[in-house]
């Protein structure tokens, strides 16, 4: 072998052993680089998780403490909350989504009207703190908003016509609103629930502006704009049947009258601010000026006495003229005991009392009109000559109530509207 041939073969083992040295070099930089990569995703995960558990903690919630702590407890490097491409949370950890999510958050946090959220679909609103936060929709924030416990919410028999309870039997529950009505919606049910009293609706407040007063619950809901004040949430309609956020009832409201012939609503609107009845101001006695159970005090009582009734023609007007509670022509302990809301009462006199007394009145002209020999001139007049019973109760006559009524009997001058 010459000396060509070793040189070649010394310069070939070189090389061989070059590239060998260059591979171990290669493969012990890459472990190496993969062991500070594992260093550096740990220090990131933690860093993570400590700032998710501050900010689950930061929502509030007793009971999500529990959640949190077993978290703490059991997170590990590679098992650990975060959100994924779906915004649902999982164990695990992605470089990148600290820096989203927390980007969505401040995002949330940021927002001041409930027009925003419609374009914010991450994001909710909590009528119990009064603030804006991040929903990744995994559940978690609504389950941290505190739940309204006012008693709002009733069953399906809700009138007091039928008997059943006109009192709401649950509370009004979820204000975690995702959408600009609900947002809207919550906000006001809100501001109407911490009115307590109908002279509580100041007129030309945002809060007099808003709500109307509910008779049959006494409680002030939210109200339609305009001159009739109706239900603004009363679960009809595309938006409210979509809602989150539980609607409104008024009980009775624009419910007929059931012992009315002419079928005539027992209210039918709510009540507005400034016109709130004297059946629902207060008094002082805890017992009394709560319209929908009453006792009622006595200027309510004589307010509903005194109130005009005209019969289904428009022409017979029916207005007593004594005191309801004088002794010598009404039935004083009937009324006083009387409860339920004010607008049964109301009801019980109208149909009791005064129509009897306008059914009189038109079939006393219709009989004078053809000359009916049931009836006699009396100073120029025609004047009913016997008495008629009551047909309602069947037992009073139509002079018993005219007495009532007008503090004299039918058959002696008195001075109508017809």
């Amino acid at each position: 072998m010459n000396y060509i041939h070793i040189m070649q073969i010394l310069l070939l083992g070189l090389l061989v052993l070059l590239i060998l040295i260059g591979q171990i070099y290669k493969i012990i930089t890459y472990k190496m680089s993969e062991s500070f990569d594992m260093i550096n995703k740990q220090k990131h995960q933690n860093e993570y998780h400590a700032k998710s558990i501050r900010y689950y903690n930061s929502l509030g919630d007793k009971a999500f403490q529990n959640t949190i702590s077993e978290m703490e407890k059991n997170e590990t490097v590679d098992n650990f909350v975060r959100l994924d491409s779906n915004n649902v949370l999982v164990e695990t950890f992605h470089g990148s989504s600290r820096k989203d999510t927390v980007d969505k958050v401040e995002t949330c946090r940021s927002l001041t009207t409930c027009e925003q959220l419609d374009e914010q679909p991450s994001c909710g609103y909590c009528a119990t703190t009064n603030k804006f936060d991040f929903d990744d929709g995994s559940g978690i924030s609504p389950n941290v908003c505190p739940v309204s416990e006012e008693m709002a919410v009733y069953g399906e028999n809700y009138n007091t016509v039928t008997g059943s309870s006109h009192a709401p039997d649950k509370k009004r529950g979820n204000q975690w609103a995702k959408t600009k009505y609900d947002c809207l919606k919550v906000k006001r049910q809100n501001t109407c629930d911490k009115i307590k009293t109908c002279s509580g609706m100041l007129k030309g407040t945002e809060a007099g502006d808003m709500c109307g007063w509910c008779p049959s619950d006494s409680k002030a809901k939210v109200k339609t704009d305009g001159k009739k004040a109706l239900l603004k949430y009363d679960g009809s309609g595309d938006k409210e049947l979509n809602s989150k956020i539980s609607s409104d009832k008024c009980p009775d409201l624009g419910m007929s009258d059931p012992f009315d012939a002419s079928a005539k609503p027992l209210f039918s609107e709510l009540t507005q601010a400034g016109t709130c009845s004297v059946c629902e101001q207060p008094t002082g006695d805890p017992s009394q000026a709560k319209g929908s159970t009453g006792s009622h005090s006595r200027e309510c009582l004589q307010s509903l006495w005194e109130a005009a009734y005209i019969d289904t023609s428009g022409v017979y007007n029916v207005t007593c003229t004594t005191d309801f509670d004088d002794s010598k022509t009404a039935d004083a302990g009937h009324w006083l005991n009387a409860r339920g809301p004010y607008y049964m009462i109301a009801s019980n006199m109208r149909n009791n009392l005064k129509r009897p007394i306008a059914d009189f009145m038109k079939k006393h002209d219709e009989l004078n009109a053809i000359g009916d020999n049931h009836w006699k001139i009396k100073g120029g007049k025609y004047r009913r000559k016997f008495e008629i019973d009551n047909a309602k109760s069947g037992e009073a006559s139509v002079d018993k109530l005219w007495k009532k009524c007008f503090g004299t009997n039918s058959k002696s001058p008195v001075k109508m509207d017809n």
